[in-house]
């Protein structure tokens, strides 16, 4: 939602529920039952703001997970800066930054709310809207001991290298230690990138909830075949009602709600012309459980292919390949996984609303990572073909 006159002052806001529920097994303990509340907002200047440009964004997340024991997780913060214009495109700047998580309704210490707020003054270079470069000089104050008044270099830059490609890059501190972030895309007529890099406090629930998605391509509300996509014209681009961004990649994650603290990288690339749609993906994530000694590393990639035989007949396939390691205190968690899955098909389209589909799937997994205690242990592989008629109902 956004409110607010554009000449004078900005306004967004939104409000989010969402709820994650998976199942116990005989041969998987774990089971997600969960109810997520999301709040954001952000307030900014006007079109008209000349010498003083200013915004304050902030989020507020309650996860209340329904496991016995495990307790509330609950998240805000809040960033602030204003920048006053000394001469032509140099600015003073000054900033604010908040943030908290906290485990409700429990008696560890984990339960005490990890906050951590700093205060920054710098400057900022300006050339154009999408143009920026900010040095500041912040100062803590934290929770922990260890991070408690001190002193601190954070940086910004939101460059526009060309109308096709632009780079958001952001290094400062938080309550672990010092922190980054970036995104880049670059987008042409038929190919299409981006790359992203985040730090997050999350849980399960919250990426099943809230799943990144670079917008390498837009799909129909109605299907997310990739031979029905196409790649946007430009980098900011907006679904429209019937359209929706899909997220080419996976996350691998393990079905367990514990607070992580997940440093990841992702990137994805898309090719669009004649017959052809391809897309590539590689991801990289350390998961760090705050409340467990233990820490979790993930990197994969894989490729999906369409090809046009004509109208209503396309062939696909797709590979994709992971790897995790686990460590930690017990062996439970110890070790390391290999997994492949690989997929072969065609589809063609009868009529307006029906279509056929055959499909060979191979999946592979080894390795000495307890993954859940799945039917065929950790070592195993599976063959499968398929064929399927498919009606549309309007």
């Amino acid at each position: 939602m956004s409110i607010g006159n554009n000449d004078w002052f900005k306004a967004e806001g939104s409000a989010t529920y969402s709820d994650t529920a998976s199942e116990r097994s005989r041969i998987s303990p774990n089971a997600l039952n969960n109810d997520s509340y999301q709040f954001t907002g952000k307030l900014s200047n006007g079109d008209n703001a000349r010498f003083i440009l200013w915004e304050i964004d902030g989020s507020y997340i309650d996860t209340q997970r329904n496991t016995q024991g495990a307790g509330d997780f609950i998240s805000r913060t809040g960033n602030g800066y204003v920048d006053i214009y000394l001469w032509k495109g140099l600015a003073l700047r000054l900033n604010a930054q908040h943030e908290a998580n906290q485990i409700s309704n429990r008696n560890d210490t984990f339960s005490q709310v990890r906050e951590f707020n700093s205060l920054g003054a710098g400057l900022t270079y300006r050339q154009s809207p999408n143009r920026s470069i900010t040095l500041t000089a912040n100062k803590s104050d934290s929770d922990i001991s260890d991070d408690d008044g001190e002193t601190f270099v954070g940086l910004d830059v939101a460059w526009a290298l060309s109308p096709r490609t632009q780079v958001a890059l952001s290094y400062g501190r938080r309550f672990y230690g010092n922190s980054a972030s970036a995104n880049i895309g670059y987008n042409s007529k038929y190919f299409r990138t981006s790359f992203t890099y985040s730090e997050d406090v999350t849980n399960t629930s919250r990426l099943i909830a809230n799943p990144e998605n670079l917008g390498v391509f837009v799909c129909p509300i109605t299907s997310t075949a990739l031979f029905d996509c196409f790649q946007p014209n430009s980098l900011t681009y907006t679904p429209n009602a019937d359209e929706q961004l899909v997220e080419i990649t996976t996350q691998n994650l393990e079905f367990d709600d514990n607070i992580i603290l997940r440093k990841s990288s992702n990137f994805q690339a898309g090719y669009d012309f004649s017959r052809v749609t391809l897309a590539f993906s590689w991801r990289y994530a350390l998961d760090d459980y705050l409340d467990l000694n233990r820490q979790r590393r993930t990197y994969s990639f894989g490729s999906n292919l369409a090809y046009r035989l004509g109208n209503n007949t396309h062939i696909t396939g797709s590979i994709n390949y992971a790897n995790i390691t686990g460590r930690g205190s017990i062996s439970t968690v110890q070790g390391e996984s290999d997994n492949w899955n690989a997929s072969l098909g065609f589809e063609r389209k009868i009529g307006e609303n029906i279509s056929t589909k055959f499909e060979a799937n191979y999946r592979k997994q080894e390795g000495d990572l307890n993954s859940g205690g799945g039917l065929f242990g950790n070592n195993f592989a599976e063959r499968r073909v398929s064929a399927s008629i498919i009606y549309k109902y309007e």
